[in-house]
């Protein structure tokens, strides 16, 4: 204690009196009520100078905090610093439990707060400040049932200095926790010296730059509780060059005295910007407390702390990306996005990324599939009960019902728009089956557009009234408004960027016009490369097929009710908006979408969704969900015509807006690196493929530990594509290892539907499962599959084909015990689906041959045969010739010849 400096208390200085907590008893009922009224702390402090108590606003924070009438609201500053001291503990210190504490309210965030931190996309924070101080403790957790410490320990840890380290290039270093316990200290409190043994080591926070091995410890007390400071190392964080002989500081090093100290310190008190300061009520040197203050947040509604508009009942917090001189949008620093020319850059990052980490994951076998531990396989009678249950209820229910028409019926799609019609689609559409249709369902079009028409107002209102209370430019408060949203709102209802929100509520339409003198809507624009008439034409041609599938609906079920509010009036929404809107692309991806889960028609649905790709990069709404399901359909198209150069530019374009509004981590990006990925493997480049898929997964795993729910749709696309890939380079082990969790999402309320069941997390995971050789959950995830698909789709639809076939292969690879178990099952519904007329339909003949086979494997019989029964210089020998005619007749039983035999 030798070593600690003081300095006396001039009784001359000027310092501001304050109130302690005893003395605002008397004003507890009426602070509480004004509260309870919804009014705001600054109308609070009003009212109190009114009574003539003069109170500032960090110690009413306190006094709330006290009486439990605080909102413990965080600032995305405050988020932002346990984010970046939990990751880095997380990197280099291999810590996995923590423990926040704040300091000023002393409060404990729960598990669910630090994931729900933990899981912001970094563009959450783009543009905000770090705080100069902790307001925060971050602490390893004791482990239940270990061991207990006094209670002066806990007030201990509360209050210790933790802190950022600004380093001289402006970035920030966090202390670190003592590796090993102090053991016994002498603690200064309120004048006496306590003995605080088996103090909780891995709550004190110390200067990284300094060494303790050789120091002695001295303690600062401030009233509440007391503050480890090692021996010369300074109270405020300070850059490397400033501190003690570090760089930049000398030949001798420049001492931080404790002058300069106090006079950082008024600075920091002073500074406006950086106005986070708060104490405790009973501390009488106001010198020796710096702690900053924690979760400052503005109330901005008058009444209830809400912007104009707003039904969400969210508070905008206040951090420092605001311009408080109302100007322009500017960023302190360089984010990485200012410096990405190509994504390129961004590929060789997650390349760079998956050679750093691959060999966390192991490396694939040389027969394909790793599997590190096999585990023992269910029991037969476990299996029969899965495929029995699954099965059963599908065929049955599909053998009654009445067969659609089939599938290949539709016309030969051509990308080209080279159609050869003789009347414009986009004419008088009430001669046509689609018009008519369409007309008597105008209605529904009408009132999706005005609830568009209501969340645009909401949104412009909050964003005009944010930008007059901030004082910021409309392009900013959009984009506060807009993360916002998008961090709050239903997953399955996506937001729409302001430029879209604004050309909505801009625009008026007739609804009552006539068809006959339909009014084309003023600056209606085309998309280079989208030909109106030939889509109008290809959806009258397929209408009959569509709405007959979308009539085998439920009305409740989303897919009808979509065909019937947006499918429909695409050739109306493109002669009225143009395909350079954005009610077209929405409408063209989701007549796109049903063409391949209603009829299974691809082809059609390849065009109308490249279509749409096309018109939501045109309208600058590329970023959205649904655009990025249309990627997938380019591929598809014949190249050198202008609707596929225009979607190869549409895909071009996308990575670039993905990383500038979302950032390189975000699960849209990666989810369209993966395709990058994909299209890396079938060109033929599958270690590089291989590497960058190491990288996304690594990045996913270190960024979200906790899936938000926000996040769900964007994160399950992303798992399909890379689990699907994952199968695809020998790695079902991973797959199986990150998939689990994204299937369980599927079929869940606010969780988007694929548009076919071969693209879902359990359809892959059934698959990766199979190739593991755990054959129980494979065939209990196809079928769960299969069952959630089925009554959607029927068994005339080619997926029911494609998922049948992977079912048999699975029940195959159990082998022939498993068929014996299964045979009066398999057979009953064989029957079934006989008399009702089903024994053309390829699902039924796929099962009859499976249960013809009866698990076995016939290539090698028909290897046997084929060698038995070549030209032979002698006669065979009796056993060999009725041997090798048992097997023909067998082969010949499941439908295999030999030929030459």
């Amino acid at each position: 204690m030798s070593n600690v400096v003081f300095r006396p208390w001039s009784q001359d200085s000027s310092y501001t009196s304050y109130l302690k907590i005893g003395d605002m008893e008397q004003y507890k009922e009426f602070i509480l009520s004004m509260r309870k009224n919804g009014k705001m702390q600054k109308e609070i402090l009003e009212a109190l100078k009114g009574k003539g108590v003069e109170l500032t606003d960090y110690r009413l924070k306190r006094l709330l905090d006290q009486w439990g009438a605080s909102k413990n609201n965080m600032t995305k500053k405050c988020q932002m610093g346990i984010r970046f001291k939990i990751e880095k503990r997380r990197r280099e210190d291999e810590k996995k439990a923590h423990k926040v504490v704040m300091k000023r309210s002393k409060r404990v965030l729960t598990e669910e707060e630090i994931n729900e931190i933990m899981a912001r996309s970094p563009g959450y924070f783009k543009g905000v400040k770090p705080n100069s101080q902790d307001t925060f403790v971050i602490s390893t957790p004791t482990p239940k049932g270990g061991r207990v410490f006094p209670e002066d320990s806990f007030l201990f840890s509360e209050n210790v200095q933790g802190g950022y380290d600004k380093l001289g290039d402006g970035q920030l270093q966090p202390s670190l926790p003592f590796d090993d316990a102090p053991g016994e200290m002498d603690i200064e409190r309120g004048g006496e010296v306590d003995s605080c043994d088996a103090l909780a080591s891995d709550e004190m926070m110390i200067d990284p730059y300094h060494d303790i091995a050789d120091d002695s410890d001295r303690l600062r007390s401030n009233g509440t509780g007391c503050q480890l400071v090692p021996n010369n190392v300074p109270i405020v964080n300070l850059p490397m060059e400033q501190r003690e002989g570090g760089a930049g500081a000398g030949q001798e090093g420049e001492k931080y005295t404790t002058d300069r100290r106090e006079e950082e310190m008024e600075q920091n008190l002073t500074d406006p910007e950086d106005d986070n300061t708060d104490s405790d009520d009973d501390i009488t040197d106001p010198e020796y407390d710096i702690t900053g203050a924690e979760e400052d947040i503005i109330d901005y509604e008058e009444e209830d702390g809400r912007g104009p508009g707003s039904d969400s009942g969210e508070e905008y917090q206040e951090d420092d990306t605001t311009d408080s001189e109302g100007g322009d949008w500017e960023d302190d620093g360089t984010d990485f996005e200012d410096d990405m020319e190509l994504v390129d850059d961004v590929v060789e990052f997650y390349v760079n990324e998956g050679r750093k980490h691959k060999d966390e994951y192991g490396s694939a076998t040389a027969g394909g599939h790793l599997i590190a531990e096999a585990e023992p396989e269910g029991s037969v009678e476990e299996l029969k009960e899965v495929i029995s249950s699954g099965l059963k209820g599908v065929l049955l229910r599909d053998a009654g019902a009445e067969p659609s028409e089939s599938i290949g019926g539709g016309i030969k799609v051509h990308a080209r728009g080279e159609s050869g019609h003789d009347r414009g689609a986009m004419g008088a559409e009430e001669e046509t089956a689609l018009g008519r249709y369409a007309r008597k369902r105008r209605y529904l079009f009408w009132e999706q557009v005005k609830r568009w028409k209501r969340e645009a107002k909401s949104f412009l209102g909050e964003v005009t009234w944010l930008s007059k209370k901030r004082g910021v430019s409309l392009e900013k408060a959009a984009d506060i408004v807009s993360r916002q949203w998008e961090n709050t709102g239903n997953p399955y209802d996506e937001r729409l960027p302001y430029h879209i929100y604004e050309q909505i509520l801009g625009e008026e339409y007739d609804e009552d016009e006539d068809e006959g003198t339909l009014s084309v809507l003023a600056g209606n624009s085309n998309v280079e490369g989208v030909d109106n008439n030939y889509l109008c034409q290809i959806l009258e041609t397929n209408f009959t097929r569509l709405e007959r599938a979308a009539r085998r609906r439920p009305p409740e079920d989303i897919d009808r009710l979509n065909f019937d509010r947006r499918v429909v009036h695409v050739p109306f929404i493109l002669r009225k908006f143009g395909s350079n809107h954005f009610f077209a692309a929405n409408a063209l991806n989701w007549a796109g979408t049903m063409s391949k889960s209603l009829i299974g028609d691809f082809e059609l649905g390849d065009v109308l969704q490249v279509s749409a790709l096309c018109a939501y990069n045109s309208t600058g709404t590329a970023t959205l969900q649904d655009a990025l399901g249309c990627v997938y359909s380019v591929d598809n198209l014949e190249g050198g015509h202008g609707l596929a150069v225009a979607a190869d530019k549409a895909r071009n374009d996308m990575p670039r807006a993905l990383v500038q509004r979302y950032g390189r981590d975000h699960p849209k990006t990666l989810h369209f690196l993966s395709r990058l990925a994909y299209i890396y493997w079938d060109e033929g480049f599958q270690a590089r493929s291989k590497l960058m898929v190491y990288g996304i997964v690594k990045t996913i795993e270190r960024s979200y530990p906790i899936y938000p729910t926000h996040l769900k749709n964007s994160i399950k696309s992303c798992w399909g594509q890379l689990g699907d890939l994952l199968v695809l380079l020998g790695r079902s082990d991973l797959a199986a290892r990150f998939l689990p969790e994204p299937s369980s999402w599927e079929g869940k309320p606010g969780v988007a539907e694929a548009a076919v069941p071969t693209g879902t997390c359990t359809y892959i995971l059934g698959d990766a499962y199979a190739n593991l050789g755990k054959y129980t959950q494979s065939l209990r995830a196809l079928l769960s599959c299969w069952n959630g698909h089925s009554s959607k789709m029927g068994m005339d639809h080619p997926q029911s084909l494609q998922q049948i076939q992977l079912i048999t292969k699975v029940m195959n690879l159990r082998g022939p015990q498993l068929y014996l178990s299964l045979d009066s099952t398999l057979t009953g519904i064989l029957e079934s689906m006989r008399k009702a007329g089903r024994a053309q339909n390829p699902v039924y003949r796929e099962l009859r041959k499976a249960v013809k086979g009866g698990g076995f494997e016939t290539q090698e019989y028909e290897n046997i045969v084929a060698q038995l029964s070549a030209p032979r210089s002698r006669t065979p020998d009796l056993g060999d010739f009725m041997y090798s005619q048992g097997l023909e007749c067998w082969l010949a039983h499941q439908d295999i010849y030999i030929c030459g035999v």
